[in-house]
């Protein structure tokens, strides 16, 4: 949903072990990626060379206004202590119509599917992760978080606070997770 050009310089805010930063390394090798995460341990575990690491929160971004000319977001902003800042702070490092991906766990809104994710998530998920990772917690905070976040209409809100249009949105795994394209609002 978002390419870089080249010489393009892109964000990857909450990028972890640099899935997102990869994925933009790999389809313009000549785009510039600065990787930002509050956990830097997690940061060192991205290969060398696709971005430049920095330890940074998403609720005060040390770069210059207009600095980069595209950010992504993979399943961050249900963790940022406050959503909407982290958004104020992603457009202001963002040059005038510089665009944005967010991809996000939503709850799905289908009625039939909606009540089995809901089961899934509740038990499922922290049983199988925490079986699998040996981190039980980590699995029930994100069973609690996409629960508690918001819906897509009070998220494409909330970007619409933030200065932000939504120019492309799609539904991934019947409504599990939706990618959000945003242009920044003049």
């Amino acid at each position: 949903m978002v390419v870089p050009a080249a010489g393009e310089r892109f964000l990857d805010l909450a990028a972890g072990t640099g899935a997102f930063s990869r994925a933009l390394h790999a389809a313009q090798p000549a785009v510039r990626i600065v990787a930002a995460d509050f956990c830097v341990p997690i940061l060192r575990r991205m290969p060398a060379g696709v971005a430049h690491r920095i330890g940074s929160d998403a609720l005060r971004l040390p770069f210059r206004a207009g600095a980069f000319d595209g950010f992504v977001v993979a399943f961050g902003v249900r963790n940022f202590a406050d959503p909407a800042r982290a958004l104020a702070e992603l457009r202001r490092v963002l040059r005038p119509s510089g665009r944005g991906l967010i991809l996000e766990f939503m709850r799905p809104e289908r009625s039939w599917f909606g009540a089995a994710y809901r089961l899934y998530l509740g038990l499922w998920v922290p049983f199988l992760g925490g079986l699998c990772s040996g981190s039980f917690g980590a699995y029930r905070h994100l069973t609690r978080t996409v629960r508690s976040f918001f819906t897509r209409d009070e998220f494409v809100s909330l970007l619409a606070g933030a200065g932000f249009s939504v120019v492309a949105r799609r539904e991934m795994t019947a409504g599990a997770a939706t990618a959000f394209l945003v242009q920044k609002d003049s």
